[in-house]
């Protein structure tokens, strides 16, 4: 065929690769996640004194952060 083809379908992939691990979905379940609410929960109590919980600062980002159509 051509001679760069598995070259192209190299990129292609990569392309791909890249789209699906920075898709706005996996982009929100990482948001979500203990790790990340954990850290931001303590760093939002460092910087304002305020103590929220995870499942609280959860609710608040999935209701005035995010997107209603990406969840």
């Amino acid at each position: 065929m051509y001679p760069n083809s598995s070259r192209t379908r190299g990129r292609l992939h990569e392309v791909w690769r890249v789209a699906a691990a920075t898709a706005p979905s996996k982009l929100i379940e990482v948001l979500l996640s203990e790790a990340v609410l954990t850290e931001a929960r303590r760093e939002l109590r460092r910087q304002t004194g305020h103590k929220i919980d995870d499942a609280d600062l959860a609710r608040l980002i999935r209701d005035g952060v995010i997107r209603p159509d990406l969840l």
